[in-house]
């Protein structure tokens, strides 16, 4: 069963950013992984189950959440039973960590609120 797609408005900034910063220097190279993203973003309306469950959410009521690892980013997407929800694109050097107060990787889908706290940081400013 095809299922429909929603990209979150956090999940479209998050390309815009990283499409930005990949065309500083290489704007052929950002299109490419523009197209890339969003392909893999559209696949899954076929197989919305073969990315992974998150590891860091293992044991939390968000455990259903899943990603898929695209070039050097992580998509993270939660798959129901008629559509996927696309919640965040996250470059892969970046950690993140349950907390209270973290980083809101929030979307609103009819009037409904989907939210799952996370601690978003560089690994470089975590070894510090």
């Amino acid at each position: 069963m095809r299922k429909k797609v929603l990209i979150s408005n956090p999940a479209k900034r998050d390309i815009a950013q990283i499409i930005h910063f990949i065309r500083l220097d290489k704007p052929a190279a950002a299109e490419n992984f523009k197209k890339l993203l969003l392909k893999t973003c559209r696949s899954l309306t076929l197989l919305s189950e073969r990315g992974r469950k998150i590891p860091e959410l293992k044991g939390t009521p968000f455990e259903d959440y899943r990603e898929i690892i695209v070039g050097p980013c992580r998509l993270l997407y939660r798959p129901l039973k008629r559509e996927v929800r696309i919640l965040r694109i996250l470059h892969s050097r970046r950690v993140f960590t349950l907390f209270n107060g973290g980083y809101d990787l929030s979307m609103k889908l009819r009037s409904k609120k989907l939210k799952l706290k996370i601690d978003v940081e560089t690994s470089r400013e975590r070894h510090r």
